[in-house]
């Protein structure tokens, strides 16, 4: 199950993602990452985009970092790059419905791409599935809320201009129905970001 109409669009996109405001400030997406404690772990990249956490993930020396998106477009940048490193996999899937075994992986981060889940409650719950008891997830944007749904509102596209981020504390309460903890919410003018962890 592929949302064929995010596809079309991100496809089209994907030669120039992340190098906007959408992308991360210099030292930004290390510094997150390094919080995490990555060597050795499994890590899924829901909505991977052209790869713009890589190659500050690889420096944390994680046991597997896979990229998963569902546009070929921008999974064609990843490869262009980093499709000789062996601790690098590509998924091509929709996260609502993805592929993978249940609790197989330690960390999933959501960066940049919640807005654009149709379905928000079941795109977490998948995400939820596929980590590991104890496993932590992390949803991110490395700008405000407001600002990220002010550029969402002028897109070009009609379908992009309905993709609004939530507020913190709602996301946080879809979160908790799913039986994860939320550990830490910022939702702020420079930045949202939600780390929660899979309790038994």
């Amino acid at each position: 199950m592929l949302d064929k109409g995010h596809e079309a669009i991100f496809d089209t996109l994907a030669p120039q993602w992340g190098k906007g405001a959408l992308g991360p400030p210099g030292g930004a997406a290390h510094r997150m990452l390094e919080e995490l404690e990555l060597e050795g772990k499994t890590v899924l990249d829901v909505g991977a985009g052209t790869g713009v956490l890589v190659e500050a993930g690889l420096d944390q020396n994680p046991g597997l970092w896979v990229c998963c998106d569902l546009s070929t477009g921008m999974l064609e940048q990843i490869g262009a790059s980093w499709n000789a490193n062996p601790s690098v996999d590509m998924l091509h899937a929709d996260a609502h419905c993805l592929p993978l075994e249940d609790a197989s992986f330690d960390v999933v981060i959501c960066n940049a791409v919640l807005p654009h889940f149709h379905n928000r409650h079941l795109a977490l719950a998948e995400c939820t599935r596929v980590l590991k008891q104890g496993g932590q997830l992390v949803i991110n944007h490395f700008i405000g809320r407001e600002r990220v749904n002010q550029i969402h509102r002028c897109s070009d596209y009609d379908m992009l201009r309905g993709d609004l981020l939530p507020p913190a504390e709602v996301v946080a309460k879809d979160l908790e129905t799913l039986g994860l903890e939320v550990t830490s919410i910022v939702d702020s003018e420079e930045r949202y970001f939600m780390l929660a962890q899979k309790t038994p």
